[in-house]
């Protein structure tokens, strides 16, 4: 009897293309067979797929002096090498770590968006992300959330600057167990744990507007 087989060729890139069909089997007088392929030709342009993860992000409630990242997951489907010419928003106080890159043939790649918010009230707008897929040049995520000012707790900005920041951290650190009625901010009747947790809420915040 017999079979037949049917060999199947995808290139992921352009090029020429040399090799071997190896037939093992388990016939003891004939040695394994092997068909070979050569120069293969490949022409024309071999395109990528881009795919995203995340499509949109809800910040919610967002503390204007407290950052927040989030990571969009860039992905290549295509056989060909997806190329990311750009990644920009139209939303202030987002940063973008990176804006150009390349991804290879299924696989895929995190980038990372910090974001603070510039002003109270609600906002809205996209990231973009461009590429040189010819079906989805630009890829979008949209952003939405209210920013928000929440004041640090006055009494852990021990200089009185105005916002609670390192200088206050080490006056806090050198007053640490002891009973400093000033830093006991729980009134147990010594600095501790909680207070410095306390303390912490508010690190790199203002006091007021």
């Amino acid at each position: 009897e017999s079979k037949t087989v049917t060999v199947t060729f995808t290139p992921t890139e352009v090029g020429s293309y040399t090799g071997l069909i190896t037939l093992l089997h388990n016939e003891k007088s004939v040695q394994t067979l092997e068909i070979p392929l050569l120069d293969i030709d490949v022409e024309g342009q071999v395109f990528a797929s881009i795919s995203l993860a995340q499509t949109s992000f809800d910040f919610g409630e967002a503390d204007l002096d407290k950052t927040v990242e989030k990571v969009i997951t860039v992905s290549n489907a295509g056989p060909g090498v997806l190329n990311v010419s750009d990644v920009l928003s139209d939303v202030g106080g987002v940063v973008i770590s990176e804006t150009q890159f390349s991804i290879p043939a299924n696989e895929s790649k995190d980038i990372v968006i910090t974001f603070q918010p510039q002003a109270e009230g609600d906002f809205s707008g996209a990231i973009q992300v461009m590429s040189d897929d010819p079906e989805h040049s630009v890829m979008t995520v949209s952003l939405a959330g209210t920013g928000v000012f929440v004041p640090a707790d006055p009494r852990v900005d021990f200089d009185g600057s105005g916002k609670v920041e390192f200088a206050d951290f080490i006056a806090f650190v050198q007053n640490f167990g002891s009973t400093n009625s000033a830093f006991d901010l729980d009134g147990s009747g010594r600095v501790d744990f909680v207070d410095f947790l306390t303390f912490t809420q508010s690190f790199g915040k203002s006091v007021d507007r």
